[in-house]
């Protein structure tokens, strides 16, 4: 079974290879090239440091016999329009094809919501973007007690 974690510096070109694989499956997302350079940024800027912990990002890892099988980013943002209202999102959250179905997400996702209750937050809203497998993915979130609030649409203009 997985080990739910907090990423670690050592982690970061599987969290990018992880990426690749997403980018790689999205039919959102693989028409544009895939930067490693940019995954390793993000991934870097939600680990932290030390010295300068992330005050508004998590990257959680899903790993399995030292093997990095899946991951969940996410970060914080104030409600528009509204006071009291502190929002986690997700920046990315994947698991490998051969390991979905296992413990891994809905254990990534409880981590994920442990961390936002513990930072104040007082709602999770994430995000289906990718296209790969929609319906099940929304399912998993209503399994976990997500409501449906809306939908994600995009229009290239460029």
């Amino acid at each position: 079974m997985a080990k739910i974690r907090l990423a670690e510096h050592a982690d970061v070109e599987a969290v990018v290879e992880l990426g690749a694989m997403l980018h790689a499956e999205s039919p959102t997302y693989s028409p544009y090239p895939y930067s490693r350079q940019k995954a390793r940024a993000v991934a870097r800027s939600c680990i932290g440091s030390l010295l300068a912990p992330p005050a508004d990002s998590v990257l959680f890892v899903a790993d399995e016999g030292g093997e990095v099988i899946g991951m969940l980013g996410g970060y914080l943002t104030e409600g528009l329009f509204v006071d009291g209202m502190l929002i986690a999102s997700d920046y990315t959250f994947f698991v490998r094809p051969d390991r979905r179905g296992t413990m891994a997400a809905p254990r990534l996702l409880i981590a994920f919501e442990q961390w936002a209750k513990g930072m104040g937050a007082t709602h999770i809203y994430p995000s289906v973007s990718t296209r790969i497998d929609d319906e099940r993915i929304v399912a998993f979130y209503e399994a976990m007690g997500y409501q449906h609030t809306g939908h994600n649409l995009a229009k290239r203009i460029g």
